[in-house]
């Protein structure tokens, strides 16, 4: 049993989160797929086409630069109406997919609450059904309320790096910045309040555990930038030990171009890779942030001591 109301420190936030996928990773990832997995594929064969592409583009004008120099002109000309609809899909596509990656962990955790692990993809699927319209409100507000706040932030800092002090307030003001919208986000969504008073509230409870909820956050962030960098790289190193154990003259037409096919089905593998990998690991970091979420409330409302409280008078009767 995965205690989530629990006064949490440092450190509990980090480990609680590996604990949370020690004991329930498999039931997670697995409806987690079910539910997320074809939207994923789809952006994972969008970039995979967009990348190849957007390679053989380079390559082309590359090699008809010199007989051709408004070859990039024409290029855009004749094929604006497929990158402006692509280009639609994919944003399209990628706001689908970061709600539903974004509010997953949450609504997970919610079912765990109520039922246990007695729950199956279908049920995931009913919730995101059922939420979807204040999920996508919460998001198009933030554009307007809360990105421009982000933007303000990272400002101030560029201009703070002039004088030494902006570069540890980085590592900082953003997580800090990152665990509000993630407070202010499970507020709104588990907590069922409206979009201004969940900011509110989210504030208040960043304020009331600013430094371990903030250092842990940042931790993980890191743990998974880490991770996510190892497992892209491996494809990267793989090319370019290829390209050069291959010998090749790279002088020659033939195996420039060759070279370039095989950098250029590298970085396609790399761009999806990671990607993908993105995603996935976001789930880390988002499950950490519920943690925070349930710990601010038992800070709060005292949910284990009541619950404990009802358990004896339940065992006297």
């Amino acid at each position: 049993m995965f205690q989530l109301y629990k006064d949490r420190s440092f450190g509990d936030y980090i480990s609680d989160t590996i604990d949370f996928f020690k004991k329930f990773g498999k039931h997670y990832f697995k409806n987690y797929f079910i539910v997320n997995g074809i939207f994923l594929m789809i952006l994972v064969v969008l970039i995979y086409f967009f990348s190849k592409i957007y390679m053989e583009f380079i390559q082309s004008s590359v090699i008809s630069r010199g007989q051709n120099p408004s070859y990039v002109t024409e290029y855009f000309s004749n094929n604006l109406p497929v990158f402006i609809i692509s280009f639609i899909i994919m944003m399209v596509l990628i706001l689908v997919i970061s709600i539903v990656n974004y509010a997953l962990p949450s609504l997970y955790v919610e079912l765990y609450e109520h039922k246990g692990l007695n729950f199956q993809a279908k049920d995931l699927i009913a919730s995101l059904k059922k939420n979807f319209g204040r999920l996508l409100l919460f998001f198009i507000a933030s554009f307007f309320v809360v990105l421009p706040i982000f933007f303000i932030v990272f400002i101030i800092n560029i201009f703070l790096c002039f004088i030494i002090i902006g570069f540890p307030l980085f590592f900082i003001t953003l997580p800090a910045l990152m665990v509000w919208f993630s407070l202010s986000f499970n507020d709104y969504l588990l907590g069922k309040n409206h979009y201004f008073n969940a900011l509110g509230n989210g504030f208040s409870m960043l304020k009331n555990n600013f430094w371990p909820a903030v250092g842990s956050s940042l931790i993980i962030f890191i743990i998974m930038y880490v991770l996510q960098t190892i497992l892209t790289m491996i494809p990267y190193l793989f090319g370019v030990a290829t390209l050069f154990a291959s010998g090749q003259n790279l002088n020659d037409p033939a195996n420039a171009s060759d070279a370039f096919g095989t950098l250029s089905v590298m970085m396609i593998v790399i761009m999806v890779f990671s990607t993908l990998f993105g995603y996935i690991f976001q789930n880390f970091l988002n499950v950490q942030q519920v943690l925070v979420y349930y710990s601010q409330l038992e800070g709060s409302q005292n949910n284990t001591q009541n619950n404990e409280i009802e358990l004896i008078g339940s065992d006297s009767e």
